[in-house]
C-alpha cells in the first residue's frame, strides 16, 4: 500500500522527506548504505505525465510480516499492467520470508506460514517481479501504489539485499486521494475504491489490492487533468501584460540610472495580480493594474504630485502605513527616482538567499527579467501613449 504531493504540493507525510528537482517534487529512496536502487515518487503532474499514465502504468502492492522495513519481510507481491485504462496482465507471487509470520500479520492479510512454505525465496520472487515490470526498473513505465512509501521502502531493501539495481518512478494514489477526492470519511484504499464504485474481492491481498489501486488511478486521472486546466488559467492571469511591462520598464530605467545591480533585478507577478520589482527576492516597489486604474503602492508619507490621485491601501496592501498612487502613464512615475533608490538600498538588506532554489520552478515560472533592449522598447511604447 502507499505517496502525488501537489500536482500536487508539499507532502505532509512526516515519513517522507522530499528533495526538489525540476518540474517535480521527488522523494529519493537512495540511502548511504546501499545506493543501487532508487525510487522517485512523482508529486507534480503535467500533461505529458497524464498522457503517459493514460497509455500505460503498472500498479503494485505488497503484503508483509509486519510494519518494520528493517526487520520484517515481504510475503506477497502483486502487480497489474493497465494500458489505455484496461488491465492487460496480472502478476502474483508468495515469498518465503524464511521467518515466522506473526499472528497479527496473518489476521490482516490471511497469509500463513503454511501458504508460503514452498514459495520462492526473496531473490527468486523478485526476479519474476522484475521480469513482469520490465522497463519500469529503468525509469520507463510508471509504477503506482497506495501509500507508496511503505511499499517502495520494503521493495528497496529487498532489492538491495538481493543485489538488484535500478531506478523507478512512482505515482501515489494516497496523496492524490487526500488532495482531490472529497466527501469520503478517510482515504484508505477500500474507502476510496468504494467512492469510485470499484469492487473489492480480496482486500489485503497483493494482487487484488494492486488491481484496485490501478483502477482508482484511472478514476483519478480526469481529476488531475481538471486541476491542470485550472492551473493553466491561473498561470495565464499571472503573465505580465504589455501595459504592465511599460511600467516595469520605467521603474527599471530609474534603477539603472541609480546604479543598481541590474542582473539581479527581477519581476514577479503574484496571484493577486500585483507586480513586484525585486532585488533578488526582496521587493523594491509594487504596482497593480486594476479596473479603476493603475496604481503604485507607496509609504503613506511619500510626497506625491497634487495632480495624481491617491487613496489609502487595503489591509492586505499594508493598511494605513501605505497608499495607492494612481497614474495614467508610467512616465509620470519618473519623479520617484529618489524613492526607488532608497527602496533599492533597503531591499539589499532584506534578501533571503536561495528562496528561488527552495521554491524551484513553482515560483521560477512567475519570475521575469528585462534586458536593456526590452526596457528601451517598452519606454518607447509608453512615450507613444503619453498624454500631452
Amino acid at each position: 500500500m502507499g505517496i502525488l504531493r501537489k500536482l500536487l504540493g508539499r507532502n505532509k507525510d512526516k515519513k517522507a522527506k522530499g528533495a526538489y528537482t525540476a518540474n517535480a517534487y521527488v522523494y529519493n529512496g537512495k540511502d548511504k548504505a546501499a545506493a543501487e536502487y532508487e525510487y522517485h515518487i512523482i508529486n507534480e503532474a503535467d500533461y505529458a505525465l497524464m498522457d503517459e499514465l493514460k497509455a500505460k502504468y503498472i500498479a503494485i502492492d505488497i503484503e508483509t510480516t509486519g510494519f518494520s522495513k528493517f526487520t520484517d519481510r515481504i510475503i506477497e507481491l502483486g502487480a497489474v499492467k493497465i494500458e489505455n485504462g484496461t488491465i492487460t496482465d496480472t502478476f502474483q507471487t508468495f515469498i518465503n520470508p524464511l521467518m515466522h509470520i506473526p499472528q497479527e500479520a496473518s489476521k490482516i492479510n490471511h497469509i500463513t506460514d503454511k501458504m508460503v512454505a514452498f514459495a520462492p525465496v526473496e531473490k527468486a520472487a523478485l526476479k519474476k517481479f522484475l521480469e513482469f515490470i520490465g522497463d519500469a526498473m529503468n525509469e520507463g513505465t510508471i509504477l503506482v501504489a497506495h501509500n507508496a512509501y511503505f511499499d517502495l521502502e520494503f521493495i528497496k531493501r529487498a532489492m538491495e539485499r538481493c543485489g538488484y539495481s535500478g531506478k523507478v518512478r512512482v505515482v501515489d494514489t494516497l496523496y492524490i486521494a487526500r488532495r482531490y477526492v472529497k466527501g469520503v470519511e478517510n482515504h484508505k484504499q477500500t474507502t476510496v475504491a468504494e467512492h469510485f464504485g470499484i469492487s473489492i474481492t480480496n482486500a489485503h491481498r497483493a494482487a487484488d489490492d494492486a488491481r484496485v489501486c490501478g483502477q482508482m488511478l484511472a478514476h483519478m486521472i480526469p481529476l488531475l487533468e481538471d486541476v491542470l486546466k485550472k492551473q493553466e488559467k491561473k498561470d495565464e492571469k499571472r503573465q505580465i501584460t504589455e501595459e504592465e511591462y511599460e511600467t516595469c520598464a520605467v521603474l527599471l530605467s530609474l534603477l539603472a540610472k541609480y546604479g543598481a545591480d541590474m542582473k539581479n533585478i527581477k519581476l514577479y507577478k503574484n496571484s493577486g495580480s500585483y507586480i513586484d520589482v525585486c532585488y533578488h527576492n526582496a521587493s523594491i516597489v509594487r504596482f497593480k493594474y486594476m479596473k479603476k486604474g493603475s496604481c503604485i503602492i507607496l509609504p503613506s508619507n511619500t510626497e506625491t504630485p497634487p495632480a495624481l490621485v491617491t487613496e489609502p491601501c487595503t489591509k492586505t496592501e499594508g493598511g494605513e502605513l501605505y497608499k495607492r498612487l494612481f497614474y495614467k502613464n508610467p512616465l509620470s512615475l519618473t519623479y520617484l527616482a529618489n524613492h526607488i533608490g532608497r527602496e533599492y538600498e533597503s531591499a539589499k538588506h532584506r534578501v533571503v538567499h536561495n528562496i528561488y532554489e527552495q521554491n524551484d520552478d513553482k515560483m521560477q515560472k512567475y519570475i521575469k527579467e528585462m534586458s536593456p533592449a526590452d526596457i528601451e522598447k517598452y519606454i518607447a511604447s509608453a512615450k507613444s501613449k503619453e498624454i500631452v
